[in-house]
């Protein structure tokens, strides 16, 4: 009977020596490990009991910091099996250098009327505030398609307040839509915080692609204070139009001589210059005063491939109290583009209007038409009288 005894004290004596916490502890940094001087961060400190008797008193301290200020957080009592954390919040000074900073975290907790603790580091990496970014561009041409060459003029923007060292600046590295021309890199020695600078970049764009919007790299090699070596890439989406060229011409007219009081018909040319068909086409002209359209004013056309041409006929009479001399006809073309944009292009065609007295006599003399007006025909009549007159004062000497 006292061998039993005996066991169950030792057996309880061993398990009250037993009986003890397990403090774990887990940090974390938000919203990252790495941040630039003047951000806000937080460090998360998670403390859990994975042992069988309760921590008394459980404090939480930040201290030796150069990023926060000595911090002490109380979080009573820790069950068994349950765990709490501790958030602490801290400031990069705006002036602090890149580099790796440490930050000494102390848990500790009552057992057994003994103070307990353990220790940790919490490390930040303090980045160089360079952050550049890529900004609106300008191109000339404002519109420009398949074909084309074309100036960029490309604003990169440090956002950041620290200086950017041998930064290299590169564009189309691998590109077969946009082909540099001129070289596609820049070297620049320092690149300063809070500042934008232009670049400008000449590109070739291929014939071998649709319309559409395609992406121009670029990308930005840069070093910090510390020589440390950073790369950043960017995106500019370029459109690359359909761009529509289309000429407007006077293909012809009839008759030769227009004169006042008399029929016109005007026959007016649209060629698609462009690399890409064009749809809804349609012709308009406006007459000038006192010039009457003989039907419509505007002749559908419809689509015109690329490299192709087709003609409007208009058919006008005019008045009779219409001045000799030179009209203008404005002809207004309109279509769609590839994306199905609408353009509209003006375009003036200048026309001589005869009097009845100014139409030339036209006289065939061998194959080829010379022109005698009634003052040609009065001159010619006047040499001749000339001639005659000289030849019968030659016979009387």
């Amino acid at each position: 009977m006292r061998k039993l005894i005996l066991i169950v004290f030792l057996s309880m004596l061993f398990s009250v020596a037993l009986a003890q916490p397990l403090i774990t502890v887990q940090t974390s940094v938000q919203p990252s490990s790495s941040l630039s001087a003047g951000q806000e961060g937080l460090f998360n400190v998670i403390i859990a009991n994975a042992g069988n008797a309760i921590a008394k008193n459980l404090n939480v301290t930040i201290y030796d910091s150069e990023i926060n200020k000595y911090n002490l957080i109380s979080l009573g009592d820790l069950g068994i099996s349950s765990s709490q954390t501790a958030t602490f919040k801290f400031n990069i000074p705006s002036n602090m250098s890149a580099g790796i900073y440490k930050t000494r975290l102390n848990v500790s907790y009552m057992w057994n009327d003994t103070l307990y603790s353990l220790e940790r580091f919490i490390y930040v990496t303090v980045i160089p505030n360079i952050i550049f970014q890529v900004r609106d561009y300008t191109s000339t041409p404002e519109d420009f398609g398949i074909g084309d060459l074309v100036d960029i003029k490309l604003g990169i923007a440090n956002v950041g307040s620290d200086a950017a060292k041998d930064v290299v600046i590169t564009w189309a590295k691998n590109s077969s839509t946009f082909v540099p021309i001129g070289g596609n890199s820049l070297y620049m020695s320092e690149f300063e915080g809070k500042i934008t600078r232009y670049i400008y970049i000449k590109l070739f764009v291929s014939k071998n692609i649709q319309p559409g919007v395609y992406p121009l790299d670029i990308t930005i090699t840069y070093k910090d204070s510390t020589g440390a070596q950073y790369t950043t890439n960017h995106v500019v989406g370029l459109k690359v139009s359909t761009k529509s060229k289309i000429d407007v011409s006077l293909d012809s007219f009839s008759p030769q001589f227009p004169v006042q009081g008399g029929k016109l018909e005007m026959s007016i040319r649209v060629t698609n210059l462009g690399p890409n068909d064009v749809e809804s086409l349609a012709v308009r002209i406006e007459p000038p005063e006192k010039f009457r359209i003989v039907g419509s004013d505007e002749v559908y056309i419809g689509s015109l491939k690329s490299d192709d041409f087709d003609t409007a006929v208009f058919n006008f009479n005019t008045d009779r109290t219409v001045e000799p001399g030179t009209y203008k006809f404005l002809i207004q073309v309109k279509y769609r583009d590839f994306y199905n944009n609408e353009y509209t292009q003006n375009k003036t065609i200048s026309l001589r209007i005869y009097s009845q007295t100014q139409v030339p006599v036209q006289v065939p003399t061998r194959g080829v038409y010379s022109f005698i007006t009634p003052t040609n025909i009065l001159i010619i009549v006047l040499i001749i009288i000339i001639i005659l007159l000289y030849r019968k004062m030659s016979k009387k000497k």
